[in-house]
């Protein structure tokens, strides 16, 4: 019988993490309590979380198929490093696992609702023949979005655009200190340290320059996906990257800090004393990570002015870690310009992403068909 508890961080994520593949430990990050021995079964889910039970099982097919992946990453070294296959699992791995937390859903359902008002608002101003028109005017501020559909869209989408993180370098961190990696409840890190001068506007677009994404995938082990046109330093050449560097751990470890939604988990009692001293030393800078609508001037690609535009886009982390084996100069704000890292696999996505969302609507309009396209090689892909 399908479960009902669904997990947006899969139990064998936690098993990663646990000595005994049952129980983690857990702060709390509204007032840094230690819940130990937590059970594993019961975090970061949520009944029918994901409504279809065919989805979520769908997405347990995946989760098994992705738990396999990060074996095999662990398992890699420099002498027998990741291949393409698994990169290219990584990326979905990557994308698919940011989008499909409680913290995304939570993180984007105010704007999606802000958007929805501003369209509607719009189009009544413009139409003076529709009726009541001046009622509905008065009574928009009641209307919200469904967040259950926006966020499946939003995973469905994420699933489609794994390809562009294509471009990025992979490297496979291997922490050698005895203080360990912990992760939070939204594990997945989009940040830019390359533009985290520029402001009111999104830098996290999967194609934007300067991305970076960071995942712990054990105590000892973590994934780390950068832009290597603006990065240097140790992992611009490497597959794998030891880090000896007790600093570069508790960065990475507040970074976790700082992204999570309601809780940070770690593998042993004895590590939380220093988690819960990470916790006290940022608890003031931690900020609402809510997706952001912001009306300003728009310029396209050549910098020429398009008019007014709304920007909804994801704030970074309000930590941005240095990190000893990346070496980067933020670019100054009144350099920032609009543009892709690689405008070649833009178009290459925006055409296929064309194609297969047009194929979907014509399922939804017309007859049933066995025909599935396969977007990436992981079986979530069938999932949306």
């Amino acid at each position: 019988m399908p479960s009902r508890n669904h997990h947006y961080v899969p139990q064998y994520f936690f098993r990663r993490f646990s000595a005994d593949r049952r129980s983690i430990e857990a702060l709390l990050m509204k007032d840094g309590r230690h819940i130990s021995q937590a059970s594993i079964k019961g975090q970061s889910s949520r009944g029918r979380f994901y409504g279809d039970s065919e989805i979520e099982e769908a997405f347990a097919v995946g989760d098994a198929w992705h738990a396999g992946l990060l074996d095999r990453v662990y398992a890699s070294s420099p002498e027998h490093p990741l291949d393409d296959d698994m990169e290219v699992g990584l990326h979905t791995f990557v994308s698919f696992q940011h989008e499909r937390t409680l913290a995304k859903r939570s993180r984007m359902s105010s704007a999606n609702s802000q958007l929805m008002r501003e369209m509607m608002r719009v189009d009544l101003l413009n139409d003076p023949s529709i009726p009541h028109r001046d009622e509905i005017l008065a009574q928009l501020h009641l209307v919200s979005v469904d967040p259950h559909p926006a966020h499946m869209l939003a995973i469905a989408q994420a699933l489609a655009s794994s390809t562009l993180l294509s471009d990025l370098s992979l490297c496979v961190l291997r922490n050698r200190l005895e203080l360990p990696f912990c992760f939070g409840d939204a594990p997945v890190v989009f940040y830019n340290p390359h533009l985290k001068l520029i402001r009111g506007r999104g830098v996290l677009g999967l194609q934007t320059p300067g991305f970076q994404a960071h995942v712990p995938i054990a105590p000892d082990c973590a994934l780390f996906l950068f832009d290597a046109e603006h990065y240097r330093g140790r992992c611009q050449d490497a597959t794998h990257v030891e880090i000896a560097n007790q600093r570069d751990v508790v960065q990475l470890n507040k970074l976790q800090l700082h992204h999570a939604h309601q809780v940070a988990y770690f593998g042993g009692p004895a590590m939380y004393q220093k988690l819960r001293r990470f916790w006290r030393q940022e608890r003031h800078n931690f900020r609402p990570l809510d997706t952001r609508l912001n009306k300003a001037p728009g310029f396209n690609q050549h910098g020429a002015s398009v008019g007014e535009m709304i920007h909804v886009f994801d704030p970074q982390p309000s930590f941005i870690p240095n990190l000893s084996f990346v070496e980067h100069e933020p670019l100054p704000e009144r350099e920032f310009r609009f543009r892709r890292r690689n405008p070649e696999l833009c178009r290459q996505y925006d055409e296929l992403a064309g194609r297969v969302f047009s194929e979907i609507e014509r399922a939804d309009s017309g007859p049933q068909t066995q025909e599935r396209r396969v977007l990436t090689p992981s079986p979530l892909s069938e999932a949306l």
